[in-house]
């Protein structure tokens, strides 16, 4: 019954008028056949024939509504993960500004008060010691040309800060990536996903890490994450995964792109590549 309530109100219209005229069909057919004539048989055989081709029809419309549910839902998820990781991100923004306004303020007090110290060298080394300490422990952020690649990294780097894993990256690519901000924040974020799901099951601390990097290489943009695996948690992870990775392929797909993962002595990779959209005007 779940099921069935799952389906969109025109395909469950079909479906019942479509059982009512099967069910008026087969009865009649039925009463038909109790007569043994030629013509009649002929009847019964292309009701019959009427029959089979209506549940093939019928077939075929429930395929299409169901792959247009899954089409929806992978763009409500996609649409829905972007939206969270920008706001996410704004916040993040937000914060780190009134961190940052904050230490202003306080630098210029410590000036003051180092100012004050200048006949007692050792204190002041101390104090300034103290500084360099602070500022050591400033949050890492993550600048690039995108703002949605910098919206994901930001908040993925913020989310495993406390887990002991550690996000390295690179990129190599200038300006604002060509493609849409929705399809940026839902490719890179199930990879990052992925990834920290995967290493979040390693009991090595050590080998906590995720390699993240983004290139160009002629016509096509790369992303490209690395990270260590155990092999007994490979299958639970492909389960897990199997959702996210199918996103991936879609949009690298939807840019006449790639999807390839490899397993290579322990590390797991996976590259997304994208082809960059010609533009109109340029020679």
């Amino acid at each position: 019954m779940k099921k069935l309530r799952s389906l969109s109100v025109r395909l469950q219209l079909i479906l019942t008028s479509a059982m009512i005229l099967l069910y008026i069909i087969m009865s009649f057919s039925l009463s038909q056949i109790l007569n043994d004539s030629p013509f009649t048989r002929q009847i019964v055989y292309l009701v019959t024939y009427f029959v089979i081709l209506s549940i093939c029809i019928l077939s075929l419309l429930f395929c299409i509504d169901r792959q247009e549910a899954q089409i929806t839902a992978i763009e409500n998820a996609m649409i829905s993960s972007a939206n969270r990781y920008l706001s996410d991100n704004q916040i993040r923004l937000s914060s780190l500004l009134q961190k940052e306004y904050k230490q202003t303020h306080d630098y210029i007090h410590h000036l003051k008060a180092i100012q004050a110290l200048t006949n007692r060298p050792e204190e002041a080394k101390h104090y300034i010691d103290s500084l360099i300490g602070n500022i050591s422990q400033t949050d890492e952020f993550c600048k690039t040309d995108d703002p949605y690649v910098n919206a994901v990294m930001n908040v993925k780097i913020a989310e495993v800060r406390d887990s002991q894993i550690r996000i390295n990256y690179s990129f190599l690519f200038r300006g604002p990536l060509p493609f849409d901000s929705v399809d940026i924040c839902a490719l890179l974020s199930n990879q990052l996903t992925n990834a920290v799901q995967a290493v979040s099951q390693l009991t090595d601390d050590s080998e906590k890490w995720i390699n993240v990097s983004i290139r160009q290489e002629h016509e096509m943009i790369l992303f490209q994450v690395e990270n260590p695996f155990e092999e007994k948690n490979v299958i639970n992870s492909e389960e897990k995964h199997g959702y996210g990775l199918r996103i991936i392929r879609s949009i690298a797909e939807k840019y006449e792109g790639t999807l390839t993962t490899r397993k290579i002595n322990g590390i797991y990779i996976n590259l997304a590549v994208l082809q960059l959209p010609e533009i109109s005007g340029n020679d």
